[in-house]
C-alpha cells in the first residue's frame, strides 16, 4: 500500500479511537471513583492495540517510526489535556 495512505489511516484511526475513549470517559467513567486511573488503563490498552495494528501494516523504517511517534505524542497530549480539564471541573 501507499505509505501516505497508511499514515492517513493511522491518523484517522487514532482520532476515532481517541474520540471513543473520551466519550466513554465522559459518559461512564467520570461518574465513579478513580475515574482518572480507569481512563489511563483503558487508554493504555487502546494505545497498545492501535500501535500493534499499525506496526503490522507500515514499513519498518526510521522515518515512519518517527512520524508515528509524533502522531502518537500529539494525540496523547490532546486527549490527556481534555481529560484533565474535565477532571478539574468535576
Amino acid at each position: 500500500m501507499n505509505q501516505i495512505l497508511i499514515l492517513i489511516i493511522a491518523i484517522a484511526s487514532l482520532i476515532i479511537l481517541n474520540i471513543i475513549v473520551y466519550y466513554l470517559f465522559k459518559m461512564v467513567l467520570i461518574k465513579g471513583n478513580n475515574s482518572g486511573l480507569r481512563f489511563l488503563g483503558i487508554n493504555l490498552l487502546k494505545d497498545i492495540i492501535w500501535l500493534t495494528g499499525i506496526l503490522f501494516f507500515i514499513d519498518k523504517t526510521k522515518v515512519n517510526f518517527l512520524i508515528l511517534s509524533l502522531i502518537f505524542l500529539i494525540s496523547s497530549f490532546l486527549i490527556y489535556y481534555f481529560v484533565i480539564v474535565r477532571l478539574n471541573k468535576s
